[in-house]
């Protein structure tokens, strides 16, 4: 059995033809891994948050499934094991950066984050601009507009469906999102976020 501590999941989409797999789970819970950080830092990061063994095996584990035709894939971790500073760290990942690189180039941000609390948002924009020093985060909430420039959006789901999802559309005139992440993905069967996936190309429409 596993731990007994609350886990909480993240949703990661991955943009790619294969469109219509279903997700694939993990569970990553670091039992048994060491609780310190890695001595060393990805070369040429030096400012980045260090990630423990068992956040890099998630990130491994999401390129691992994109590599092998899976274009959404389920993350979960226990409470307190960091699951923000994993999905935080996609950008510049090596596996995924290369990947990314190959891709025509867009418009607009890489990467859409989704969550329904503002704490969340707040607390991802940072730890994502902590993992990416020079990029641009933004926040698109209520009164807060993102960046044209920016090349990470943090969303709230609540102004992603407003108004018949005028605000996500609006971001989609401007960005082309590559990765979208689903914070506390539990959330994701809720026909608000299901609606919104299928806008961003990551559900059929008779999933709405």
């Amino acid at each position: 059995d596993g731990p007994t501590l609350q886990s909480i999941a993240n949703l990661v989409d991955i943009s790619e033809s294969s469109r219509d797999v279903d997700a694939v789970p993990m569970r990553l819970w670091g039992a048994g891994r060491s609780s310190r950080a890695p001595q060393s830092q990805q070369a040429g990061i030096v400012s980045a948050p260090q990630l423990r063994q068992y956040q890099q095996d998630a990130i491994e584990a999401i390129c691992a499934a994109r590599e092998g035709g899976t274009n959404r894939v389920l993350v979960q971790m226990s409470t307190g094991l960091g699951k923000t500073v994993a999905f935080a760290a996609l950008l510049r990942w090596p596996r995924m950066r290369a990947w990314l690189d190959t891709l025509p180039k867009r418009q607009g941000a890489e990467m859409l984050v989704v969550a329904h609390r503002s704490e969340l948002l707040d607390q991802a924009a940072e730890k994502i601009q902590r993992a990416n020093p020079g990029i641009i985060v933004s926040v698109e909430q209520a009164e807060r507009h993102a960046s044209r420039y920016s090349d990470v959006v943090v969303a709230s789901i609540q102004t992603l469906s407003a108004q018949k999802f005028t605000r996500l559309k609006q971001l989609l005139a401007r960005h082309a999102f590559r990765l979208v992440i689903v914070d506390e993905c539990h959330h994701a069967s809720a026909a608000s976020y299901r609606t919104a996936l299928v806008h961003l190309g990551f559900l059929p429409a008779a999933d709405a």
